[in-house]
């Protein structure tokens, strides 16, 4: 049976500007990569470009939360909002009941197609907290909406791998790179409520302890 089309999506980057980009080259090269795979067009000069002319209009004084997307005619849109620097954005998560399909490749790209992060993200703000963290078919741990989830146990911070259908962050990466107790292992909902310590990370707002609230 032929599939139906798929709606149009974008691929999407979300960074962090003060004075400048943090981790642009990062930013870069997982957008390049999903363009390769996506078969979307990517071309790095003029994405550069664009954002440098947006740089251009912001307040050097001010932090920004930069959204680029890149659409299948190969269009590039930048946009900010400016962001509080002193704002803890995150501070209490709760888990998602329903499970996710690790085995759906489009988990593994950032992209505008996110219905199920913001419904999963919203019945949560409605319940009272900042963040869901969303649980596979197998019931392992796999990220957040809008970030990866690390864990610390017996003093080394764990973090889902991949293959547990988590995004390859961008901050999540740098962490595994220069954090030296930092690494990736298969992780259950078992493992968060025995944690010493829950975090979450993601590119704009780096990484932040959070409270993890359950039932039991």
């Amino acid at each position: 049976m032929k599939m139906p089309p798929q709606p149009p999506f974008c691929l999407l980057e979300t960074m962090r500007w003060e004075h400048g980009i943090a981790l642009l080259d990062r930013h870069l090269a997982r957008s390049a990569a999903a363009a390769a795979a996506l078969d979307f067009p990517f071309d790095e000069s003029a994405i550069r470009e664009t954002l440098q002319q947006h740089d251009a209009s912001l307040d050097e004084y001010t932090v920004y939360r930069l959204r680029l997307t890149l659409d299948k005619a190969g269009t590039i849109h930048v946009s900010s909002t400016p962001l509080d620097r002193d704002a803890v954005v995150f501070r209490t998560v709760a888990l998602h009941a329903d499970p996710v399909d690790s085995a759906d490749h489009l988990r593994a790209f950032k992209t505008t197609k996110r219905d199920a992060y913001e419904a999963a993200y919203e019945l949560a703000r409605d319940r009272g907290f900042d963040e869901a963290i969303l649980i596979n078919e197998r019931g392992e741990v796999v990220e957040g909406t809008r970030t990866n989830v690390w864990l610390r146990r017996d003093g080394e911070w764990l973090t889902p791998p991949l293959s547990s259908g988590c995004l390859g962050g961008v901050y999540r990466a740098y962490l595994l790179e220069t954090w030296e107790n930092a690494s990736e292992a298969v992780l259950h909902v078992e493992d968060l409520i025995r944690a010493e310590q829950v975090g979450l990370s993601n590119a704009v707002h780096g990484f932040l302890p959070v409270v993890l609230e359950t039932d039991s």
